[in-house]
């Protein structure tokens, strides 16, 4: 079996005063991310505003409890390692 989740994170960044600033900010988050996890992940919706990030994070595996924690643990490690609030997240995982 094949199991892929999918993760999608709202995230509120009250102090960022730009897109420039916030462009920083999903760069850090994404590269950090994606080194400590080995999972994909894009910026996929409020693109052009400034205060709101919303990701998503991809994780494959041949286990759903290893995909499910996986993503578990990045909500974890954002929550403990970025000045941004979590404000919605939403976890889906597939069998095929």
């Amino acid at each position: 079996m094949i199991y892929a989740g999918v993760a999608r994170i709202g995230l509120r960044a009250a102090y960022v005063r730009s897109l420039k600033e916030k462009r920083s900010i999903v760069l850090s988050l994404k590269t950090k991310v994606q080194h400590q996890f080995k999972v994909a992940v894009a910026e996929v919706e409020d693109l052009n505003q400034h205060q709101s990030i919303v990701v998503a994070v991809a994780a494959v595996s041949n286990e759903r409890q290893r995909v499910e924690e996986t993503l578990h643990h990045i909500l974890d490690y954002i929550q403990d390692n970025f000045d941004v609030e979590i404000v919605r997240e939403e976890i889906n995982i597939e069998q095929f």
